[in-house]
């Protein structure tokens, strides 16, 4: 499949934080500050080469993978099952 892309930019994320109210100075600079970046990049990278992922979205909650159509309601659901 072709490439989608580099990513959302930082104004991009701060946008989508402050549309669901996160306005925050510390959002704000978890976002331009990259202080997860390498924690990100690795985790990601390790989880492509040991999980059988062939599509996005691809989710997984405690190491089970949610069933396609992804939705919010499936994932909303799921986080709750998890979590009891």
């Amino acid at each position: 499949p072709q490439k989608e892309g580099t990513g959302y930019t930082d104004q991009e994320l701060l946008q989508f934080g402050a549309d669901a109210g996160i306005t925050s100075k510390d959002f704000q600079s978890c976002v331009t500050g990259l202080k997860y970046q390498k924690w990100v990049k690795n985790g990601v990278q390790r989880e492509a080469e040991n999980r059988p992922v062939t599509a996005t979205p691809t989710l997984y909650i405690n190491d089970k993978e949610l069933e396609r159509p992804i939705t919010n309601e499936s994932i909303a659901a799921a986080i709750a099952k998890a979590s009891k």
